[in-house]
């Protein structure tokens, strides 16, 4: 009897650790990424063009039923040694390399039973920023706003070297007070994210992910009687380091 039981337990642990076997934890710190920004607005010197911050601050992760996810790359970039040693060899026309998460986040729960294939809904809040004042100096310019939104992703284990996600989401954004010239500001966005994992040793390889983002804002600029307009769209792909689960 004592045998029987041992053994039954042998198995529910057994099975306990094949289930919990379901997921990755992508980690962008360190990590890079490449990719574009492009801002057109009604008030012409205010649309740009540059690349995309280089380092990140983003954790993005999938264990069992739990998604999370956490972006602090607009907040990194500004305060890294990187970007102030850069100031001074970027054109006065261009704007700083700014976009993302102050502290954004998102938690999600996924459905479905097996290791395979998880989907589900997510919550989205944050504090996020975007250079939307032609400035090259960090935070001159930047305007920050709370994100608040929701979305889908859907988690896919392709075999025990490749694990996948995709994520698709819309916020709302708000601010009275972005900044000194940017006053009263609204807007909305959407996201669209996906992410290839491959493991090369253990339990550990390299996340890559490409990610597409469309934002509206609408703001009062410097006082003026007309609000200003600017739409955003970014482009980028980010390398990162992954941990099977």
């Amino acid at each position: 009897m004592l045998k029987k039981k041992l053994l039954t337990a042998l198995l529910a642990l057994l099975g306990f650790g094949m289930f919990s076997q379901v997921g990755f934890n992508c980690q962008f710190v360190p990590g890079a990424q490449f990719g574009f920004v492009k801002i057109k607005s009604t008030n012409e010197k205010l649309s740009s063009s540059h690349g995309a911050g280089f380092p990140l601050f983003m954790l993005d992760r999938f264990k069992t039923k739990w998604y999370t996810h956490l972006d602090m790359n607009g907040l990194y970039y500004s305060v890294t040694q990187f970007n102030k040693s850069n100031r001074s060899k970027v054109d006065s026309s261009k704007v700083a390399k700014t976009e993302g998460g102050m502290f954004a986040g998102r938690i999600g729960y996924g459905f479905g039973n097996s290791e395979d294939f998880r989907v589900g809904p997510n919550l989205n809040i944050g504090y996020t920023m975007s250079n939307l004042g032609a400035s090259i100096r960090t935070f001159d310019g930047i305007a920050n706003y709370w994100n608040i939104g929701g979305g889908v992703f859907a988690y896919k284990k392709i075999n025990g070297k490749i694990r996948t996600m995709a994520k698709l989401g819309y916020e709302k954004f708000s601010n009275k007070k972005a900044t000194a010239l940017i006053t009263n500001l609204t807007g909305s966005g959407m996201y669209f994210e996906g992410t290839v994992a491959y493991n090369f040793y253990q339990k550990y390889g390299l996340a890559v992910m490409p990610a597409f983002y469309t934002k509206k804002f609408k703001f009062t600029y410097n006082g003026e009687a007309t609000q200003t307009e600017s739409k955003l769209k970014s482009f980028v792909l980010r390398i990162g380091f992954t941990k099977f689960f």
